[in-house]
């Protein structure tokens, strides 16, 4: 976003549409953008303050609002009670997927308890939702605790969508041949 804004930002001091390429008319004025970083959940959050909680700490009030999911719309509606953004018409400026690693020996042992099938959420959960963890999928060493680990999905886009991920999200492992 940095060198968009920057793009377009000098068009207008150059005098043209950003748009068009050409110069502006006498009806037409310039206008600047300013970005600034900071989690799309963190801003999502100061724009649900602003409305609901607006001596808080965290108040966001900007122009233009474009996180890097969609999710974040959602819960300042839901948070909200009202439709502060319109879901139906806000397209997204990029897609993205959610990547998870896994080690190759987990990979296989999941694999191979489940005929050698792709490995999605489903099975993943299974591992841990199942009380026995590994031990259920013969893994050497006798290791049964199943170690997960994300980031916060209060402030992170790809936390947000891994929490909903199984319910939707089409994520698969393949083994490297």
């Amino acid at each position: 976003m940095v060198d968009a804004i920057e793009q377009f930002n000098q068009a207008y001091r150059n005098e043209r549409n950003p748009l068009t390429g050409k110069r502006l008319t006498k009806d037409e004025r310039s206008i600047f953008v300013k970005g600034r970083e900071g989690s799309s959940g963190t801003v999502a959050q100061g724009i649900t303050n602003a409305i609901i909680a607006p001596n808080n700490k965290n108040v966001e009030k900007p122009t233009i609002f474009s996180p890097s999911v969609s999710h974040w719309l959602a819960l300042v509606n839901f948070h909200t009670g009202r439709t502060i953004f319109d879901l139906a018409d806000s397209l997204p400026t990029a897609l993205t997927p959610v990547v998870m690693a896994i080690w190759e020996s987990r990979l296989k042992a999941i694999q191979a308890k489940n005929g050698g099938t792709a490995v999605g959420w489903e099975e993943l959960l299974a591992v841990f939702n199942s009380p026995n963890g590994w031990a259920d999928y013969d893994i050497p060493g006798g290791r049964t605790t199943v170690y997960y680990g994300h980031t916060d999905p209060l402030i992170s886009s790809t936390a947000l969508s891994t929490c909903g991920a199984h319910r939707g999200f089409a994520t698969y492992f393949e083994t490297s041949h």
